[in-house]
């Protein structure tokens, strides 16, 4: 069985014995197909993005529960007919990865540059090749080359589309 999170919007005119009426019939029918409630989250009201039925606020609560394929179609067919779910989504849960060693995000290492003051550097796969680059006069020229070939290029590019549209035939009636 996968895992899965659920996330129902109700009506915020419901009460709150309705809503963990509403809960249980979840919980229940996922019991009922074989599967398990993991965790059952209370988010409480909250204003809405943008407006749902003329509704400006909702309740919501997070499901996250392990539960077999077939039985997310016929959540979802419930929720619809229920009058009182203003949105509901159900995603697989993201398996949670083993945490690096190191503290940090890849690419955060300070090294300590010729005039001693410690920069953040690059991660390794977005640093230019040793000798490439590194001197400004060097850069300017390729970059004053690349617009150079580029504007060559848009020549020929409108000289072969001139040549083409010469060689149209001319339809007349």
């Amino acid at each position: 069985m996968k895992t899965y999170e659920t996330t129902i919007i109700f009506d915020p005119g419901l009460e709150e014995a309705r809503i963990n009426e509403e809960v249980d019939r979840v919980s229940q029918s996922i019991s009922q197909a074989g599967g398990e409630v993991v965790e059952v989250q209370r988010w409480g009201k909250r204003k809405l993005a943008y407006n749902i039925r003329k509704r400006r606020d909702g309740t919501y609560i997070h499901i996250k529960h392990k539960s077999p394929p077939e039985l997310i179609g016929e959540m979802d067919r419930r929720f619809r007919l229920n009058e009182g779910v203003l949105r509901h989504l159900t995603v697989l849960a993201v398996k949670e990865s083993p945490r690096a060693e190191e503290p940090g995000v890849l690419g955060d290492e300070l090294t300590e540059d010729a005039e001693g003051q410690h920069r953040k550097q690059a991660p390794a796969g977005l640093q230019p090749p040793p000798g490439k680059g590194s001197n400004a006069n060097e850069t300017a020229h390729q970059i004053s080359t690349m617009h150079h070939a580029s504007g060559k290029k848009q020549h020929e590019r409108e000289s072969s589309e001139a040549a083409k549209a010469e060689c149209r035939p001319v339809w007349s009636l």
